[in-house]
């Protein structure tokens, strides 16, 4: 049989829970790059296990059933830490997505990004050769899409997973300025520029506001209650088990529309259920979902200090003046100075984000954890 639910990968089709804004906005906003109507290249960012890579493979197929032409690149720079490894990665990934075979490869580098050439038959480690490389070396390499673009008559899509992990490169600033630079500049090739780390994509994109006039944000929300609850009822149907839509909506309400904790609680419900899903049984599913993930909960919170806690506390407590002199007495804060201290360390962190005044935990369930567990 196959699995219901699906959370341990990437899912499509069937699978797929509704976002039909998230698409549309997708989509249109590559096509329009692809086919030159636009400028702007598409960027998501939203926590891990939120959905954004799905998202980006439905609209890529859906591109592709719509014969929009594109040579596709996934770029993921998770275990990227150094500029060599950098730009031989972006170097080995298009070329391959291009159909250039390996003994081909220092050939084609020769002709498009010359000043690269000797880079690339250099020995060494590129994992952990933290030697600067030339800027002139570097803009070579980011401009090397345009250039198989304009060589071959192409459209690349380039696809780059976890950006901000440039953040952590010895000189971000540098890289970030090239890249910007270049990107500015390439009206042949679409860019998806995804992260996972909230916070440290704002910084980018909005504090520092690099490739301003060059990317559109694509906002992930959290799932449609409609949506999700009619999925949860196909996919009970399937052998015959029931889930009302009253428990469906408390299912959805427990996870606050997450879609990985959602399909994570209705396999938990499934399993659980041999006819008409109960309140109690879902309860108990929930209760497991939490225990599932307390060892990680519980790691978290370990490495946060005493003040750190006391700002969480405050936060949902639903404390708007945090450096008010009644709030800072009642949570223990020293100053005012101490409070911003404490707002980076958590934004740091990725516990929380700012939306306007609003602050918002960036797990849903590591908030109902602190206030059903840690602070029960």
């Amino acid at each position: 049989m196959d699995t219901l639910f699906i959370y341990n990968k990437s899912v499509n089709g069937q699978d797929f829970i509704g976002r039909d804004s998230e698409i549309n906005q997708l989509f249109g906003s590559i096509k329009d790059k692809l086919e030159k109507k636009s400028t702007l290249n598409p960027v998501l960012y939203a926590p891990p296990k939120s959905g954004k890579n799905s998202l980006i493979e439905v609209v890529i197929d859906k591109l592709s059933k719509n014969n929009t032409l594109f040579t596709l690149t996934q770029i993921n720079l998770f275990n990227v830490r150094t500029e060599k490894l950098l730009l031989k990665k972006i170097c080995s990934n298009i070329l391959d997505s291009h159909g250039v075979i390996k003994e081909q490869q220092q050939i084609v580098i020769a002709e498009l990004a010359p000043l690269a050439e000797p880079f690339f038959i250099k020995s060494g480690n590129a994992d952990i050769d933290h030697l600067p490389v030339d800027d002139k070396i570097i803009e070579q390499v980011f401009d090397l899409p345009d250039r198989i673009a304009q060589e071959y008559g192409t459209n690349p899509l380039i696809y780059i997973q976890e950006f901000q992990e440039i953040l952590l490169f010895d000189d971000s600033y540098k890289i970030l300025k090239i890249l910007e630079r270049v990107i500015s500049k390439h009206t042949n090739v679409c860019y998806i520029i995804s992260g996972s780390l909230v916070n440290a994509m704002k910084s980018i994109f909005e504090e520092q506001k690099f490739f301003y006039g060059s990317v559109k944000r694509i906002e992930l929300n959290p799932l449609g209650l409609r949506e999700s609850v009619q999925f949860l009822n196909k996919a009970f149907l399937k052998t015959g088990r029931v889930i009302s839509p009253q428990l469906a909506t408390k299912l959805y309400n427990y996870v606050d529309g997450d879609p990985w904790y959602l399909q994570q609680l209705g396999e938990l419900s499934y399993s659980s259920t041999r006819g008409f899903l109960t309140e109690g049984v879902l309860k108990q599913a929930f209760d497991c979902l939490m225990e599932l993930h307390s060892y990680r909960f519980r790691m978290i919170t370990s490495r946060l200090t005493r003040y750190q806690i006391s700002f969480i506390k405050a936060i949902l407590d639903n404390n708007l003046q945090l450096c008010s002199s009644e709030t800072m007495i009642k949570y223990g804060f020293n100053s005012s100075a101490n409070v911003k201290r404490l707002r980076d360390a958590v934004k740091k962190k990725e516990l929380l984000t700012q939306q306007q005044d609003e602050w918002i935990f960036l797990d849903p369930l590591f908030k109902k954890w602190l206030k059903e567990v840690y602070f029960n």
